[in-house]
């Protein structure tokens, strides 16, 4: 992946300063126009619909001219319009308009009084400035032309009237959006967390979400704004080569840390590799012989190529990919891809004037350190699984999260031990890999390309032959002997292992990794439970937690390839050139959960990355408090492998473009309706299912907006919509100094026949005042977080 600030900026590294320098200088005009344009028309909104009520406004202005500073205004009638110099919004000075209404008339009646008290000791000049000031007063509270002079139905519809037009405004970037064309992350599933309530469902990667609720048209983030709530949602999904979806009702998991509640599923890839602007669509590496290896391979690949094969199976959607990449996990595979074209849109479609393009890339052993982890409990099983029909047990915790059933420990598998949990899911899949990957195959190649004698000979697993994808084999079972840990003592059970479960691979969740074809996902904790004889270590490690991984990463030099100089940046944050770099991570956290997270997360995401033979020193501190440190070396094993290849494909994306103005208005309202749905989510949650470290400031704004501006459809324009809507609803929140805090008053003013008490009413406004400033502090203070930090 390209880690340049280049990409950053999302310019071109081979382009000149003058050309990425008028790619920004857009970027940021696009920024800004849209941003404004939120502004502009909300404050339209208060000014047309003020004006229609025969309101007097004084002042139109984009941004504030705080302290009487701007950057020019001009009066065009009664109205001057300017633009301020500070940034922070724009607003509409009406005749009369004050956020305390009441104060107004209290000025006239503390001038009245001091006047009369003072009429002996005043000049004629004075008097008549007196007077002056009173009449100025009585004007903006009586004249006609006053905003305090208009009944209580019209001055609700001026203050309502800047949220409508944000609400008007986030329908028309919508519906511009789809005329236009734009894509959106498919409601199909890309991953699915180990032990998640998805995963416990039996939701797998390449499901398609079709239907959430109510909701019969989902996109990806359809699944953030359903689950939000935290309450139990049906989700109907459709399995490849099913005639039907199935309804499953998932519960949200909440958690402690988690932004909000969540299913554990991650969205999905796309058959076209990624465009990378000045790279290439696959991993480097920092061996220098390997890289060279990959390039060599996988040059002609330039990005947006399209897979449409995989050992000869054809590939028609993400789920195929899925499961062929599973299914050959530690075989070659001939990948095929197909030239593509972008529209103007940036939709692709197939380059049917190009030849395809071959390459074949070998298994990848899944990264060792001579290091093994211990089995923790099992702390899910799906239901209807051969671990539940075993009588495997899992972990059984109240609502207050105590304990109340200890989880079964798997010990042995058909009387042997089970040495590191994290090759289980690999052992079990390849013990029945003779029908299992026949029988996967067939699922997905036309009876058309079959052979007669495809149909009588199983595959032999250990053979990597690339057309074995062809053959069939009947469906069947496995059985298998367990030997699990339960409540301190040994218990013999017996399994049926379906042929037809897809590998795991390594992903882990939450300290927890899954085996499918047993049904059960299992912790592995982070302590030492053996290490073999290519280590050295300075004391007894065995039973030690592990507390810190140190990898010494190989300095490629100046000289590198690109990808490789990037890759060694990405890992030790400096330039290759500055010598080898120590890259250390520390396993900390709260619970064993969280520690086990780093470690297999470092196992299965860092690991991969650095090439065989790479120095590495484990820290482990025993029980006693005595620390030992195991030095060895990263080496690729030959006995299990990991499903990634190095291929960087892009997201998956449903692209929208609307063949008439009625369909895409529709959409419009629909898309509307869902971003204003989900900001009232989410602040109606904030703080109980709903993370207060989930909001976003102007930081997060500023570059989401940024990104989008560069995107050659309708996305950006889909961003204003969010934004647009999310205004609406936060400004129309019953907070005093808010447009839904005035509009309170006003109701209570339409209902009671008399004003707000002026004290009640400045109280109120200073709470509200308080409030929305500690947000704004809040949201800036994360902004800093995660761009500082």
């Amino acid at each position: 992946m390209d880690f340049s600030i280049a990409a950053l900026l999302g310019v071109a590294e081979d382009a000149s300063a003058l050309a990425n320098a008028m790619a920004v200088a857009w970027r940021v005009l696009i920024v800004l126009l849209g941003v404004n344009m939120l502004i502009i028309v909300h404050e339209w909104g208060h000014f047309i619909v003020a004006r229609m009520c025969g309101v007097r406004c004084d002042k139109f202005y984009i941004w504030f001219d705080a302290y009487g500073f701007k950057f020019f205004s001009f009066k065009w009638g009664d109205t001057e319009y300017g633009l301020g110099w500070l940034p922070l919004g724009g607003y509409v000075k009406m005749l009369g308009q004050e956020d305390n209404p009441g104060g107004i008339q209290a000025e006239i009646e503390r001038a009245k009084l001091e006047r009369s008290e003072k009429d002996g000791e005043l000049s004629a000049e004075e008097k008549a400035a007196k007077d002056e000031e009173i009449a100025k007063l009585e004007n903006q509270a009586f004249a006609p032309d006053s905003y305090l002079a208009k009944n209580v139905f019209q001055r609700m519809a001026i203050i309502s009237a800047g949220v409508f037009m944000n609400v008007v405004f986030a329908i028309v970037c919508a519906t511009a959006a789809i005329l236009i064309g734009t894509p959106e992350s498919s409601a199909r599933v890309g991953f699915v967390a180990p032990g998640s309530p998805a995963w416990k469902s039996g939701m797998q990667a390449g499901d398609e979400i079709v239907g959430i609720g109510e909701n019969k048209n989902p996109v990806f983030s359809s699944i953030i704004v359903a689950t939000m709530d935290g309450k139990e949602t049906n989700f109907d999904v459709l399995r490849p080569g099913a005639d039907a979806p199935t309804t499953l009702a998932i519960q949200p998991r909440f958690s402690k840390g988690d932004m909000n509640p969540t299913i554990g599923v991650g969205p999905s890839i796309s058959l076209d590799l990624a465009a990378i602007p000045g790279g290439a669509p696959f991993a480097s590496s920092l061996d220098p012989q390997e890289a060279a290896q990959i390039e060599e391979r996988l040059g002609a690949l330039t990005g947006g190529e399209r897979l449409v094969s995989m050992n000869g199976v054809p590939v028609e959607t993400p789920a195929d990919q899925y499961r062929l990449a599973r299914l050959f996990v530690d075989r070659p595979i001939e990948y095929v891809f197909a030239p593509t074209v972008a529209g103007k849109a940036g939709e692709r479609s197939v380059d049917e004037t190009k030849e395809k393009i071959a390459v074949t890339i070998p298994p990848t052993g899944a990264p060792e350190i001579g290091v093994r982890l211990t089995m923790g409990e099992i702390v899910e099983i799906r239901p209807g699984s051969a671990a539940e029909k075993a009588g495997l047990r899992k972990r059984e915790v109240d609502e207050n999260g105590a304990v109340t059933q200890r989880g079964d420990v798997l010990l042995e598998v058909d009387a042997e031990p089970i040495l590191d949990p994290r090759l289980l899911p690999y052992r079990l899949f390849a013990s029945g890999s003779k029908e299992t990957r026949p029988e996967l195959a067939s699922k997905l190649t036309p009876k058309s390309m079959l052979k007669s004698e495809d149909l009588e000979s199983p595959v032999d697993s250990k053979k990597p032959e690339l057309g074995a994808a062809t053959a069939i084999a009947p469906t069947g079972t496995q059985t298998v002997a367990l030997t699990v840990l339960r409540d301190g003592e040994r218990v013999d059970l017996t399994a049926t292992l379906p042929n037809a479960a897809p590998y795991d691979g390594f992903a882990s969740s939450r300290g927890a990794m899954a085996c499918g074809r047993l049904g059960v996902a299992f912790e592995v904790l982070p302590v030492v439970a053996g290490i073999d004889g290519t280590v050295k270590t300075d004391a007894n490690p065995i039973g030690g937690e592990i507390v810190k991984i140190e990898a010494t990463v190989p300095d490629p030099g100046v000289g590198a390839s690109k990808g490789t100089r990037e890759l060694f940046k990405a890992l030790t944050g400096v330039e290759a050139g500055a010598g080898e770099q120590t890259k250390t991570t520390e396993i900390v956290g709260e619970t064993d959960a969280e520690r086990a997270e780093i470690a297999l997360t470092w196992l299965s995401s860092v690991a991969p990355l650095l090439p065989n033979g790479t120095p590495v020193v484990v820290t482990v501190e025993a029980k006693d408090g005595v620390e030992a440190k195991i030095e060895t070396t990263l080496r690729r094993a030959e006995d299990a492998f990991i499903v990634e290849r190095g291929l960087y494909f892009g997201g998956d994306a449903i692209f929208h473009r609307a063949d008439s103005l009625g369909e895409a208005l529709s959409f419009g309202v629909a898309k509307t309706w869902e971003c204003a749905t989900m900001i009232f989510t989410t602040l109606k949650n904030l703080g109980s299912t709903v993370s207060a470290k989930a909001l976003g400031g102007p930081g997060m704004i500023v570059g989401t907006a940024y990104a989008a501006a560069g995107e050659q459809n309708g996305v950006f324009l889909l961003f204003l919509c969010m934004i647009s809507a999310n205004l609406a609803v936060v400004n129309f929140l019953p907070i005093p100094v808010l447009d839904g805090g005035h509009i309170v008053f006003l109701l209570y003013e339409a209902i009671t026949r008399r004003k707000p008490n002026e004290n009640v009413q400045v109280i109120l406004s200073y709470m509200g005042l308080a409030l929305i400033l500690a947000l704004m502090f809040w949201v800036i203070y994360l902004d800093v977080v995660r761009y500082c930090f």
